[in-house]
């Protein structure tokens, strides 16, 4: 019958599974350490996957090695500067281009240079008025003062650049003006037989012109030794002011072939380039058959075709009237001669003297945009009349002339006009700038003739700007540079060194950041007086290019963009500064004209190139195999002899850059400048190896994220195996009195925990499966089932190992009840030791871990920098690492707020006594709010104390941020689980 009655009461007894089940709090630690490990590995693996896809797509620019003469491309703390690829070394030669394309691997080799052509083409803005706009002009001239003010933008505000006065004479009256000092008399003429002398007495039509000075409809006559303008009936009065601001033109060098490979689509541009056939033995003849063969559609070849039309017109225009002609061939003929044979001779001789001396032609590409601002402002002062002098008295009068002006007079104001004349920094603007004198039409300024002379007598290079390294990046000045120039004195054949020594002082003058070394000049001496012309025969327009030069994966061309500079202190802080007028200062223009390297040996350059841009062929995607391609072509160039700097993977980052020598302008134009420390300024400077420090710091952080969430989750499961260890000891007291062995008991509490096990192996299978088989996903599922069975093993040992029990004693309590419902609330808190310990190492967990987390991130981004590329990638990994950790966090904050609720509810019938003593639903609440708060206040003060300490000891950047945020984690975490609330049964 006991036999019976022991088969029942074992067959009664509730398997592993229902015992396991009946513990809600351990199912639910093991569930959510299960949900971590498989969103954890889940997510890592995406975010892994998109770290990828994203350098992938921006660890290259157009190219990935830059090649360069020993020395290499001056980086500065792993950085390159702005414009580096100019001035990056002494210089390669085209055979050393030849090497470098010859190096296995090599898809792309892309040279580049540059050079500074001062004074390539003087332009002064013209003040145009319609005929008889000026009144009484025509009776009498009239005399006025204008002074012009120049004026620029740096972008700290209006500076001056020059102030001048002027006087002109209008004259709007017709006159055939001759020399009153001439009398007509006999002049010789050169033929076969000699020099023959004309008679005026028998050739009066030639005695007669050697006493005309001009002849004209209006004149414009200005002071200053200025030669007079002269007008006709169908064209405005004009005149041009006597200086102005006048910029050193830079021009990049490239190989149009390779460059248009390296740009794609981008540079198709450079096909007029391509096609023209650039070469050290280009002359005008070569260019104008190049122009001849376009399509009329081209407007630079129908330029230049239309000059060459016009040239060869002003040679065979009548230089003789009929009636002269006449006397030159009876003259002739006196003298035995026959002038039409003598005159086609002649010619003849200076059509090959013509064909031997044409100029060397540079063709290039240009821009028609403004390089810089500029504006000038005339203020007009009527002077009063100006009379005609006797002709006895010319040359007394203004600048030698023939007009009597009131000097002394001191004028009334006859107005203003204010133009912007910034095309006069760009010599291959369409047409000089102008103004329209004050009240009349501005359109007027297009009928005034536009002259154009692209003659390049110099050449200097570029050197780089002195930049300093160390705990802070340094700029210093090379020295000052006036833009000012003035038509009689250009001065443009100083030296390269006092062409920087300028006073800093006067107004206009600008700091120069980038140096300058001589490199060709015109020399007459050494018979060859041929003149370089620069000819455009395209254009380009840099903003249509497409270059981004924020683009994660940008790398500097060496042009095509100017430098950026935005003041990061200072009372200028948040301003940009703008282009300088003279192109080298610290905001150096854009590029307006590309040439060719075949042009280069017309000025005779040996070693014209600064750098070689190379791109490498056979590269798929961002792998450790492209990526050591790159390193063994780089190391083959090496071994040529040159310097190989690998640029793939860099990425523009910001740079502050503490300027000193700056010339700051003033908007007084009688005033004076000063020089000093223009602050720190912010410019996009290119950090190389961005890519592989990004990688780095972000798979770095991401992997230690998965690892705190993983830790936690383990410890709050760790945390509920002991916290259940007392029970369990309990229960194998009872067992033991029944009869059951230590061993049984183990064996009992042991089937409890293989479910657990079962389903977390189950899951971390799922999640490595799902993740494609990473290491991750197999390391987060090692670990979780790991953790669940070495806390099994505790924990079953732990509670297995019973004490022997004492017997109870009888003894009347000493403990007081409590008084008021806050109290009672408290009291709860060491009335159930175990429920306090789980809810305060889980909000001590959550709170370190949140802290943890925080500093993780933080520190993975500092690490990845500020580049580009680092800026894409963090902001791409900021949801999949956010939801990473919070994963581990909101384990956390689930199993704190279970645990609350279970406790809650094993502590029913509490509630139900006091709800029948008569409690009600809000002082239960509230009992239950003070309880939480007591246990929450120090386990927060807990969390926030060891995250302080903890920083501190390690290093860590920003401890009070790291404590604020423990602080945070694990009151989120009390609010949530102290949410629950129980109200007893009524």
């Amino acid at each position: 019958m006991s036999g019976n009655a022991g088969e029942r009461t074992r067959r009664g007894l509730p398997g592993p599974v229902t015992r396991l089940w009946r513990q809600p709090l351990r199912v639910g630690a093991l569930g959510l350490l299960a949900v971590t490990a498989l969103a954890a590995s889940g997510v890592q693996s995406a975010a892994a996957t998109a770290l990828q896809a994203t350098l992938e797509q921006n660890w290259r620019g157009l190219y990935d090695i830059v090649v360069t003469a020993d020395g290499g491309v001056g980086a500065i703390d792993g950085m390159l500067p702005p414009n580096t690829l100019a001035g990056a070394s002494d210089g390669l030669s085209l055979a050393d281009l030849a090497d470098v394309r010859g190096v296995d691997g090599v898809e792309v080799a892309a040279p580049v240079g540059e050079v500074v052509v001062p004074g390539l083409r003087y332009s002064a803005p013209t003040v145009a008025m319609p005929r008889g706009f000026v009144a009484g002009a025509s009776d009498v001239p009239k005399a006025f003062r204008i002074t012009a003010t120049y004026m620029t933008d740096d972008g700290l505000g209006d500076r001056a650049v020059a102030q001048d006065d002027m006087t002109v004479v209008i004259d709007d009256a017709p006159r055939d003006v001759t020399d009153g000092n001439c009398t007509p008399g006999a002049t010789s003429y050169p033929g076969r037989n000699g020099d023959y002398l004309a008679d005026p007495a028998l050739y009066p039509s030639l005695a007669t012109q050697t006493c005309v000075m001009f002849r004209s409809d209006a004149t414009v006559f200005t002071g200053g030794g200025v030669s007079g303008i002269m007008g006709d009936l169908d064209k405005p009065l004009y005149f041009t002011l006597p200086s102005a601001p006048q910029a050193m033109t830079r021009i990049t060098l490239v190989d149009p072939v390779a460059e248009r490979a390296l740009l794609g689509d981008a540079g198709a541009f450079l096909e007029p380039l391509i096609a023209v056939h650039p070469s050290a033995d280009l002359e005008t003849a070569d260019v104008d058959a190049w122009a001849d063969a376009q399509p009329s559609s081209d407007a630079f070849a129908s330029r230049i075709a239309a000059a060459a039309a016009m040239a060869r017109a002003a040679a065979a225009a009548p230089r003789w009237t009929d009636e002269q002609l006449a006397d030159l061939r009876a003259l002739y003929a006196a003298n035995g001669d026959d002038y039409d044979a003598w005159a086609a001779a002649n010619e003849s001789e200076n059509a090959g003297e013509s064909a031997t001396s044409s100029n060397r032609m540079i063709p290039l590409l240009a821009t028609t945009g403004a390089a810089a601002h500029l504006s000038v402002k005339i203020d007009v002062s009527a002077l009063g009349d100006a009379p005609l002098l006797p002709q006895a008295a010319w040359g007394t009068g203004l600048g030698g002339s023939a007009y009597a002006v009131p000097v002394e007079a001191v004028g009334t104001p006859a107005g203003s006009a204010v133009a912007d004349v910034s095309d006069l920094l760009n010599p291959f603007a369409a047409r000089a700038p102008g103004l329209a004198w004050p009240g009349a039409d501005l359109d007027i300024t297009e009928a005034v003739p536009n002259w154009t002379s692209l003659e390049i007598s110099r050449l200097l290079t570029p050197t780089s700007a002195a930049f300093g390294g160390g705990t802070a990046l340094t700029l210093d000045e090379r020295g000052f540079v006036s833009p000012e120039r003035s038509i009689d004195s250009l001065a443009w054949d100083a030296p390269s060194g006092q062409l920087l020594a300028a006073n800093p002082e006067q107004v206009g003058t600008e700091s120069a950041y980038t140096g300058l070394t001589d490199l060709w000049r015109r020399d007459d001496a050494s018979g060859d007086t041929r003149s370089i012309m620069a000819v455009p025969v395209g254009s380009f327009d840099p903003a249509a290019l497409g270059i981004d030069a924020d683009a994660a994966n940008f790398v500097p061309l060496g042009a095509y963009a100017p430098v950026g500079s935005t003041l990061a202190d200072g009372p200028n802080a948040g301003k940009t500064l703008g282009s300088s007028l003279s192109g080298l200062g610290l905001v150096s223009p854009r590029t307006v004209a590309l040439a060719s390297f075949d042009s280069a040996g017309i000025w005779g350059a040996e070693k014209p190139i600064s750098a070689i841009r190379v791109r490498v062929g056979g590269i798929d995607g961002y792998t450790p195999e492209a990526q050591q391609r790159v390193i063994e072509v780089a190391q083959a160039i090496e071994e040529l002899g040159f310097d190989a700097s690998i640029v793939a993977g860099s990425s523009p980052t910001d740079a502050d850059v503490r300027v000193d020598g700056y010339a700051f302008g003033t908007s007084d134009p009688a005033g004076a400048q000063t020089v000093g420390d223009l602050g720190t300024v912010t410019q996009r400077w290119s950090e190389l190896g961005a890519a592989a420090r990004v990688e780095l710091s972000v798979s770095a952080a991401t992997f230690a994220i998965f690892g705190i969430g993983l830790a936690a989750a383990v410890l709050l499961l760790g945390a509920v195996q002991v916290a259940g260890v007392p029970a369990r000891r309990s229960q194998a007291a009872v067992m033991r009195e029944l009869g059951f062995t230590r061993s049984r008991i183990a064996r009992w509490f042991w089937f409890e925990e293989i479910p657990g096990l079962v389903i977390v192996a189950l899951v971390a299978a799922a999640a490595w499966s799902i993740s494609g088989g990473t290491g991750i996903a197999a390391l987060a599922g090692l670990s979780a089932a790991g953790a669940v069975l070495v806390f099994a093993v505790g924990s079953v040992v732990a509670a297995a190992h019973v004490r022997p029990g004492r017997m109870p004693r009888l003894a009347a309590s000493r403990k007081l009840g409590a008084r008021t419902v806050a109290a009672f609330g408290a009291r709860q808190v060491p009335a159930h030791p175990l429920s306090t310990v789980v809810h305060v190492l889980a909000i001590v967990i959550v709170g370190i871990t949140g802290a943890a987390l925080v500093s993780v991130v933080l520190t993975g981004q500092a690490e990845a920098g500020r580049s580009g590329l680092a800026l894409l990638t963090v902001g791409r990994l900021v949801a999949p690492q956010a939801a990473l950790g919070a994963a581990g966090l909101g384990a956390g904050i689930l199993l704190a707020f279970l645990t609350r609720r279970i406790d809650l509810a094993n502590r029913a019938d509490q509630w139900a006594t006091l709800r029948a003593a008569g409690w009600t639903s809000g002082q239960l609440a509230r009992s239950q709010r003070v309880e939480g708060v007591v246990i929450a206040a120090p386990a927060t003060a807990v969390a926030a104390a060891a995250t302080w300490f903890g920083a501190e000891a390690l290093g860590l950047a920003n401890p009070l941020a790291l404590t604020i945020a423990a602080a945070v984690a694990a009151i989120l975490t009390s609010l949530i689980a102290f949410s629950s609330r129980r109200k007893g049964r009524p």
